[in-house]
């Protein structure tokens, strides 16, 4: 049960990353950006919250791509506005 919510909660994580990310590219639309960032960041923070509060590894080499690609996003949407 436990393997069967972990593929399928990563399968969704990604494929609506990915199509979120799609559909930026194709529309030029910067509000696709934001469910991405959101994800990446709010996956970044419950990494982090484990660490302080449940005892669990600090996953840095897991947490910096996630903080980094959301940086890159955020960057991006505002890039886009400004041409828009």
């Amino acid at each position: 049960m436990g393997l069967s919510s972990q593929v399928g909660d990563m399968s969704a994580f990604f494929l609506t990353l990915a199509s979120c990310l799609l559909i930026a590219l194709i529309s030029g639309r910067r509000s696709w950006y934001y469910p991405p960032i959101m994800l990446l960041s709010f996956t970044a923070i419950g990494r982090i919250v484990a660490w302080l509060v449940h005892d669990a590894a600090l996953a840095l080499d897991l947490i910096a791509p996630e903080v980094i690609v959301s940086i890159i996003l955020l960057i991006a949407a505002r890039r886009l506005a400004n041409e828009a």
